[in-house]
C-alpha cells in the first residue's frame, strides 16, 4: 500500500513462557510461525498463523478474531463486519 498508513494490532497473547506472543489455535511463537492477516480499513489483526488459518473454514476461523477482538476491550474503532469479511464471512452467523 504505497502512500497508505497501515498499521496492525498486536495479538496481547503469550502463549510460551519466551514472551512471544503466538497462533491462539495452534499456540506456536510468533518467533518461528507466521500470522496470517486478516486486514480490515487501514489496520489489520492476526489471531492465527497461516497454516491454521488455511486449515479452518470461516466459521470455524470466527471465534480467534472474536477472542482478540475481545481482548482488546471490543473497541468501537474497529469495524468487526468489515473483519468478519476479511475471513470470508459475508453474513451475520447466528
Amino acid at each position: 500500500m504505497v502512500g497508505s498508513t497501515v498499521y496492525a494490532r498486536s495479538t496481547g497473547y503469550s502463549t510460551k513462557d519466551n514472551g512471544f506472543s503466538g497462533c491462539l489455535r495452534c499456540g506456536g511463537s510468533w518467533a518461528v510461525k507466521r500470522p496470517h492477516w486478516t486486514w480490515y480499513s487501514d489496520a489489520g489483526m492476526g489471531p492465527i498463523c497461516e497454516e491454521c488459518y488455511d486449515e479452518l473454514s470461516p466459521e470455524e476461523r470466527l471465534p480467534y478474531y472474536v477472542k482478540l477482538w475481545e481482548s482488546w476491550g471490543s473497541p468501537e474503532d474497529v469495524d468487526f463486519s468489515l473483519i468478519r469479511q476479511g475471513i470470508g464471512l459475508a453474513e451475520e452467523v447466528i
